[in-house]
């Protein structure tokens, strides 16, 4: 892809929803918050309520605020558009789905920011027409750091990531996880015509990981993401809790199939009552080189003796997992992710470590 580049003209906040947007020199940003002092960092944004979209950062061309001027007759100051920042010399909306630099901030364009109603009567201008495809972009914040007025804006250089798993279930939650993000992402069958069979000894998941990144990388010559899940079940004595051995129950070396390993965890948890919390510890592992780097999620489940007849290819205890305590989780569509909670923060740590200028 071709190298875009922009300035920053202006930064804006808004200390709660309605008030007026504040103008800045510099301001301190965080993924997964926004920027310091806004209202949607503060949660008391108009729209904070509704998570369906990224509302970490919203960016405006000034070239979109004059040709609303030009056009339409509607005039508008930076602020007004109560984006965040005002940028110059880049078509915004090309970054949907691409990494860029604010400055030293590393971002990615989730979708654009059209205009509502909302803003409309706010202004109290006729906006939502005119603003259709110039209303800006929204995007998420994969790095912490400050952005400054003057900063440059610049596309990140594409990356490849092989994703280190021969469970094609698990390869596939990794991508739609990095979804929309500008990688070329491909499984190990396809770089790799032999694939090396690496064990998963350890009882912790974070060093199962590493160890398979490892050798996949050096084997395929790029970087890889692997993966290890450790599951720990509430109330469950010591000994029988699976840890990093889900797979391997009671300490065997034997593997157990998919159809036993759900009996098995079935009657588990029906001795428990037949309904237990879990916690799952999914620990990714990042090669490139020879430097690894790591990153661990939790996520909490719902575990139920009353396995569902849907079986998920890859994640046999999908079968006795609730998710939001109403489905299956193997009852969730094929595009749905079994684990969404992973989905920001492996996304963050990726394209941090992948990220070039």
């Amino acid at each position: 892809m071709n190298k875009m580049r922009g300035t920053v003209e202006h930064l804006h906040v808004a200390r709660a929803a309605g008030l007026p947007m504040a103008p800045l020199k510099s301001v301190g940003v965080r993924p997964g918050v926004g920027l310091a002092g806004d209202r949607y960092a503060g949660g008391s944004g108009h729209f904070s309520s509704d998570r369906r979209v990224s509302r970490d950062i919203t960016l405006v061309a000034q070239e979109a605020i004059h040709e609303l001027r030009r056009e339409f007759g509607i005039a508008l100051e930076p602020g007004e558009t109560r984006r965040n920042v005002t940028t110059s010399g880049i078509d915004l909306n090309q970054l949907v789905g691409r990494r860029f630099f604010v400055g030293d901030v590393l971002c990615a364009g989730t979708r654009l920011c059209n205009p509502c109603q909302y803003l409309a009567d706010l202004l109290a201008k006729p906006l939502v027409r005119p603003m259709v495809g110039r209303g800006g972009l929204r995007a998420d914040l994969l790095t912490e750091g400050e952005v400054h007025v003057g900063d440059s804006i610049v596309t990140a250089a594409t990356a490849e990531l092989v994703i280190g798993t021969t469970n094609p279930g698990k390869a596939h939650q990794v991508e739609l996880a990095l979804k929309g993000l500008d990688f070329n992402v491909r499984r190990l069958s396809e770089v790799m015509p032999v694939i090396p069979v690496v064990e998963e000894r350890s009882s912790d998941p974070r060093q199962n990981a590493r160890e398979k990144a490892r050798v996949y990388s050096e084997y395929a010559n790029r970087p890889v993401l692997a993966i290890d899940f450790a599951l720990y079940l509430d109330r469950v004595a010591d000994e029988l809790q699976p840890g990093a051995m889900v797979r391997r129950v009671l300490g065997s070396d034997l593997k157990l199939d998919d159809d036993h390993l759900i009996r098995y965890y079935s009657a588990l948890i029906a001795r428990y009552g037949g309904h237990l919390k879990g916690w799952w510890h999914a620990a990714f592992a990042l090669a490139v080189g020879a430097s690894v780097t790591e990153t661990e999620v939790i996520v909490t489940r719902t575990f139920v003796a009353d396995a569902s007849p849907h079986r998920n290819p890859g994640y046999p205890l999908a079968s006795l997992q609730l998710a939001d305590g109403l489905v299956h989780v193997s009852e969730l569509g094929h595009d749905e992710m079994a684990y969404p909670e992973v989905a920001p923060p492996l996304r963050r740590f990726i394209a941090a470590a992948l990220s070039t200028r």
